[in-house]
């Protein structure tokens, strides 16, 4: 057994100490309460979800709870917790008090274990830093090769203000792309906002007046939505595009160099980057004619809340296609 092994799920605990009590508390949430034979009295005791990896768990010293680990993020510990209400609100609210002390403390983190089988716990600030370091690595790698594209000698393209018919605009949020044509369908300009740490990628066919707009967030699977997405432009009748890249900061880097790379391997030319924190357009829109605006469009479809809503909890899923012509 390797020192330190990190343990993530329930399977790896019962197979190491066993299970002493298996009590299903609230079957139709599909979370299971568990007892761990850990020590002699028994003191440790954690939560499961429904695919057996561990949310919560607590070491009692004394039967007083003296400390809360998890390997999840503090946030989804405390949204679990909160839901342990339906069932037992006395005890949702003692451990929502004791995640929040522990938080405070940096007591909230890793479970591991050690060559004689016992357990060891890391503070969850200590993981937290060595995963943004560990990010922040990352990030420094991908923005060298980035910045070796040599993007930035590109030139950035004049914006206008939209100030048409709003009817015709279709408006795309987090891991949504939006297909228009000059040719056929009742929308004639795509956009998007709100490109912070989000990429924008425009593509337009000049000649067949075909374009798309597609926010790209830090959790769309970019290489994944390439194909689908030159598939509806093909579709609506594309057939040659030119690329441009919005928004985005260092930490969009990777997914940046991902776009890049998938566009490349598409024969897509990339013909202005206004990216990284020096990006002057947060929101960007084209018109099938290739007219680019920089605005806000007011848009007054009842779906986006929602839309944002599930995009927001969306993980490592390739983009959607929110409209095409039909």
């Amino acid at each position: 057994m390797a020192k330190s092994h990190l343990i993530l799920d329930e399977a790896l605990l019962v197979e190491l100490y066993g299970d002493a009590i298996r009590t299903d508390v609230f079957p139709a949430r599909r979370y299971s309460a568990r007892t761990l034979i850990s020590g002699n009295p028994t003191d440790s005791f954690y939560f499961v979800d429904g695919e057996g990896k561990t949310i919560l768990l607590f070491k009692l010293d004394q039967n007083k709870v003296t400390s809360v680990y998890s390997p999840r993020r503090v946030s989804e510990v405390l949204n679990f917790v909160d839901e342990l209400a339906f069932v037992d609100p006395n005890l949702s609210k003692y451990l929502s008090q004791l995640v929040k002390s522990s938080t405070r403390q940096g007591e909230l983190g890793e479970i591991q274990i050690n060559d004689e089988h016992e357990l060891i716990f890391k503070p969850y600030s200590s993981r937290l830093n060595r995963v943004l370091e560990y990010d922040m690595k990352k990030s420094d790698e991908a923005l060298e090769v980035l910045l070796s594209y040599g993007l930035d000698k590109l030139p950035i393209a004049r914006k206008s203000t939209y100030k048409e018919d709003p009817s015709k605009v279709v408006t795309v949020v987090q891991k949504e792309y939006a297909v228009i044509s000059g040719k056929q369908g009742d929308k004639t300009v795509a956009n998007t906002f709100g490109l912070a740490n989000c990429i924008g990628l425009v593509l337009h066919d000049v000649d067949n007046q075909v374009a798309s707009v597609a926010h790209i967030d830090g959790s769309t699977d970019v290489a994944a939505s390439i194909p689908p997405l030159i598939h509806d432009l093909s579709e609506t009748g594309g057939r040659v595009y030119q690329a441009r890249l919005f928004g985005g900061y260092k930490s969009s880097a990777k997914q940046f160099v991902e776009l890049v790379n998938g566009l490349k391997g598409h024969g897509i030319e990339i013909v202005e980057a206004d990216i990284l924190e020096g990006a002057r357009s947060r929101a960007i829109g084209i018109s099938t004619n290739g007219v680019l605006y920089d605005n806000v469009f007011e848009d007054k479809d009842p779906t986006m809340a929602d839309r944002m809503r599930v995009a927001g909890v969306s993980m490592n899923v390739p983009l959607k296609c929110h409209y095409k012509p039909r």
